[in-house]
């Protein structure tokens, strides 16, 4: 076996599957393989391979090994992302592949024996295969990892006796990293659940504005190099407060709508305010002065709060995200224009990083971003912690706080302490940590810093003490005012509001479509057959014609996203009928039923009344200045120096 060298075509089958493996085979080029170790035949054929002094497979059957592990940790389903700790030789990858339809991820984070397994064995046919992905690098793996879970898929963790034993130190920590990303997941699903309806209905209603509003692309580059604070509200804030206002002129400050009010308080006016939550967004302007928003540029996520695209502004701008794929993808098609997508996150501080680095900012700095509750301080303000008698952070909600009860957990502080914070502020501080890991490999990192002193210690963000700043940064904006965004012509506005509510109405055809389609296979499916085998065909007939379906329309099949992530837990179109077709009918009737009435009760309604605030609007107004108000703005870059 060792007669052969194989690295250059296993490297090739890598670099023609995911992007990702480009940086995997430049990690792997530059190192070299192992010189020592011993290769042994076992009596089944196969090979063990003694390394470090461990023996990776089993010397009396790899192959078995293989085997075994696989029928122990693996569920074989195509839904499944199998995680294969160690990649060995290759007999666990090999079995793997073969059994299960699942994704294969694999993980092997010595790259010198990861070189030598590659210089030796062919790996090619399998390596190339688009469901299996390689990884040496801890957090490429782990980012990679978060898009399959959250795209739906389940985990199972495979790994050798001795794979296990060689990274007996790393495979602990791994675990809980991975075991923390399928609780925030679940966690993100559970919110996705409860609001999936508001969000579904407050992009309708929210609809109309659209065809006046200029995406983020419109400033795409437009600060280069300019410094940038990303502002919260975080109980550190109230301490950065001066030196925000002595630094005001010479950064660009993204304020999240919930730190409002202190830099309002304090005299700061914010360039941006971002507002992303489905509630509670009246909240952080209320009682604002309409003088100081009309200071402000609002970013705003179609999904947000209605009332607040009706607020007066410096000008409005949509914010679009790559975990809305479907609904942007709708705005694209209706448009005709490819919009750029930001990463997304659970909290709109992630948005304001990703709208600093799209902006082209250095540095990038964080304010406020505490994410846990140093001193039990919740915000800035003299917030503080107040529990229920369940342990959960329940504060008392105000005109100037909306809030609801949270699980409290802790993390660790900048010094190593325990914090106080929320679950979801976990997620948070991954997320953000992955996005540094991510500048800190791309072609033109920016500079990153975190001034939420006293707060959780983010990794790769240095912390600085943001009154160091103070006067050793140059003022620019008197020089270079910020953009102004220009209005489109009446005429433009006119025709994207046409294109915009063409695309409804073609939506509410399609719609319909599938309602007639659901009511029909259901009924297809309840029909009573005396013959067994020909209600076992007719059943697996009308399961792959729905799944033919819904895979060719992804804005239907995500509308209905709930209903069908319960149907495809019963149902693989590959697989066997669950427990007979007799309860497979019972499953389809039922989800037929369901996913009508939803469509029709709950989604339909949305899309007439978007349909008729347009309507009314062209005719009212037909050269287009009944679209809302100061909300005209363009998607060219805004420059400054």
């Amino acid at each position: 076996m060792v007669a052969f060298m194989y690295f250059e075509q296993n490297c090739q089958a890598l670099l023609g599957t995911h992007p990702q493996h480009v940086a995997t085979v430049a990690q792997l080029q530059a190192v070299s393989p192992i010189t020592e170790f011993e290769l042994s035949p076992c009596p089944d054929g196969g090979y063990t391979l003694l390394y470090r002094g461990v023996a990776l497979h089993d010397p009396q059957g790899p192959l078995q090994e293989a085997e075994t592990v696989i029928a122990q940790q693996a569920t074989l389903m195509p839904d499944r992302v199998h995680v294969v700790l160690g990649v060995g030789l290759g007999y666990l990858l090999e079995a793997l592949s073969q059994k299960s339809p699942g994704q294969i991820v694999i993980y092997e984070p010595d790259r010198a024996l990861l070189r030598f397994v590659l210089e030796n064995v062919d790996l090619a046919h399998l390596l190339g295969l688009a469901r299996v992905a390689l990884f040496c690098e801890q957090q490429d793996f782990l980012v990679f990892l978060r898009k399959k879970l959250y795209s739906q898929y389940k985990l199972d963790i495979l790994t050798l006796r001795g794979c296990a034993a060689l990274f007996a130190d790393e495979v602990q920590p791994l675990m809980e990293q991975i075991t923390r990303m399928e609780l925030f997941r679940v966690q993100d699903f559970k919110t996705g659940q409860h609001f999936h309806q508001k969000w579904i209905q407050q992009f309708f209603g929210n609809a109309p504005h659209f065809a006046a509003m200029a995406t983020l692309d419109g400033l795409a580059d437009g600060f280069t190099d300019k410094p940038a604070l990303v502002i919260s509200r975080g109980p550190s804030l109230d301490a950065a407060l001066p030196h925000i206002l002595a630094l005001a002129d010479s950064v660009v400050l993204i304020a999240v709508g919930g730190a409002l009010h202190r830099l309002h308080d304090y005299g700061i006016t914010p360039d941006f305010a971002l507002f992303y939550d489905a509630n509670g967004m009246m909240e952080q302007v209320h009682g604002l002065p309409d003088s100081y928003l009309n200071q402000i540029t609002f970013v705003m996520s179609p999904f947000t709060q209605p009332a607040v695209f009706d607020l007066p502004s410096r000008g409005k701008f949509l914010m679009l995200a790559q975990n809305n794929t479907q609904f942007v993808d709708f705005l694209d098609a209706a448009f005709q224009r490819k919009h750029r997508r930001l990463g997304g996150g659970g909290t709109v501080s992630i948005i304001g990083f990703q709208m600093a680095q799209l902006m082209g900012c250095s540095p990038i700095v964080l304010v406020g971003q505490d994410l846990a509750f140093p001193h039990n301080q919740v915000y800035a303000g003299g917030v503080a912690m107040r529990l229920n008698d369940k342990g959960q952070l329940d504060l008392e909600a105000s005109e100037t706080l909306y809030t609801a009860p949270y699980d409290l957990t802790t993390v660790s502080g900048q010094d190593g302490q325990p914090l106080p914070t929320l679950q979801s502020y976990q997620s948070f501080l991954i997320h953000l940590e992955e996005l540094a890991a991510l500048n800190a490999k791309s072609d033109c990192p920016a500079q990153l810093w975190n001034a939420s002193l006293g707060g959780a210690h983010i990794e790769g963000f240095p912390l600085l003490d943001l009154g160091t700043w103070v006067g050793q940064r140059t003022a620019w904006k008197q020089s270079h005012a910020l953009p102004q965004p220009p209005a489109w012509t009446a005429e433009e506005q006119q025709r994207r509001a046409k294109s915009l509510s063409k695309a409804i109405q073609d939506l509410q055809v399609e719609l319909v479509g599938h309602i007639r389609f659901l009511r029909e296979q259901g009924r297809v499916a309840g029909r009573n057959q005396a013959d067994f085998r020909k209600l076992a065909q007719l059943t697996l007939g009308v399961n792959q014609a729905i799944y033919t379906r819904f895979a060719e329309s992804p804005f239907a099949a995500y509308l209905l996203i709930h209903e069908m992530r319960l149907y495809r837990e019963q149902f693989q179109e590959t697989l066997p009928l669950p427990d007979g077709p007799l309860k497979a009918q019972k499953v389809i009737k039922s989800f037929c039923q369901s996913a009508a009435d939803f469509l029709e009760q709950q989604i339909l309604p949305f899309l007439r009344k978007a349909s008729q605030q347009y309507s009314a609007s062209v005719q009212d107004d037909p050269a287009g200045s009944a679209l809302p108000a100061g909300s005209a703005i363009t998607d060219s870059p805004a420059q400054v120096s």
